[in-house]
């Protein structure tokens, strides 16, 4: 019965035009008060993750690649993985995914990687004649590569959940 009230809470407030964090955020009150729980934890617990050191290197995943984006340190990095795979047939689509994942796991954040390698690597691709849309999403869907190789900021934030 309450997990229908909140479902219907978390819909009306919703439709209404309440924001989602406002609107999660009353669910969550909602479950607490007539869930039986006590809420006289949730500030403390929620301060905690938020305070949380670890969190720190979410940005800082960023601004390193802002740093390399800036630094110019990825055009070395798609030279070196043209190099690896630039000569066989699709390679520079393939050096592409290679530069993503390899900057990936050095930046650590997918939003690093698309900004930096996109951009050195769209106009290669309008160079060699790949369409625009096929270019675009070859480098956003090869962006998340470095999300898998560790550290990224999703495995911090799992790292942090699950502690």
């Amino acid at each position: 019965m309450i997990i229908l009230g909140s479902l219907i809470l978390i819909c009306l407030m919703l439709v209404i035009g309440v924001s989602v964090p406002m609107s999660f955020g009353a669910v969550l009150l909602f479950i607490a008060l007539f869930g039986g729980h006590d809420v006289s934890g949730f500030m403390p617990t929620g301060h905690w993750k938020v305070s949380s050191l670890v969190l720190l290197a979410i940005p800082l995943f960023i601004l390193a690649g802002a740093i390399m984006e800036r630094g110019r340190i990825a055009a070395p990095l798609v030279s070196l993985a043209e190099l690896m795979v630039g000569n066989v047939r699709g390679g520079l689509s393939a050096a592409a995914v290679v530069a993503s994942g390899i900057f990936g796991a050095i930046s650590g954040s997918a939003a690093a990687t698309l900004t930096c390698i996109g951009s050195i690597m769209m106009p290669h691709l309008r160079k060699a004649n790949y369409p625009e849309g096929m270019a675009a999403a070859l480098i956003v869907s090869a962006s998340p590569l470095g999300l898998l190789i560790p550290p990224s900021s999703s495995q911090i934030l799992y790292a942090l959940t699950t502690q």
